[in-house]
């Protein structure tokens, strides 16, 4: 027996000790994430009156969130050069008209969180401008920021 006992001594001295198991605890924080994916518009042909163009646009995300768009140059209104159009541009979604200006304007309410393919969402998207014999003929432009916000 005291051999025995000798063997154990001597092999766990070699060892070290011996545990039964381990644990370790994992945190992990993941990142809200909000996708957009918006078209942009090439030649847009205007005539006098009312102009509408219709795209779509995906978004998806892993938090609640709204979608808000504002026009760069802040009055909403596409320029050539010095010229700028008499009317601002609208945009339209299914729930949504908003007259673009350069503060943040909703254009789709509260998006909840879907599935993870792309895309989540489909829209679709309306572009208006009306075009008034007062508007100089001439190649226009704009840029539109559109942002997706944690929905709050």
């Amino acid at each position: 027996m005291n051999i025995y006992f000798a063997l154990l001594v001597t092999f766990l001295a070699l060892c070290g000790s011996v545990s039964a198991g381990n644990t370790a605890q994992v945190s992990a924080q993941s990142q809200e994430t909000i996708e957009l994916d918006m078209p942009d518009i090439g030649s847009w042909n205007l005539s006098i009156g009312e102009n509408i163009r219709n795209t779509t646009f995906a978004a998806r995300g892993n938090v609640d969130f709204d979608i808000y768009a504002r026009e760069d140059g802040g009055d909403g209104k596409m320029q050539s050069g010095s010229k700028v159009m008499t009317n601002a541009i609208k945009i339209e979604t299914t729930n949504f008209l908003k007259t673009l200006s350069g503060a943040d304007q909703q254009i789709a309410g509260t998006i909840s969180v879907g599935s993870h393919s792309w895309p989540s969402r489909v829209f679709l998207l309306l572009y208006k401008q009306t075009l008034t014999y007062n508007d100089p003929a001439g190649s226009y432009s704009m840029v539109i920021t559109y942002t997706g916000q944690k929905h709050v």
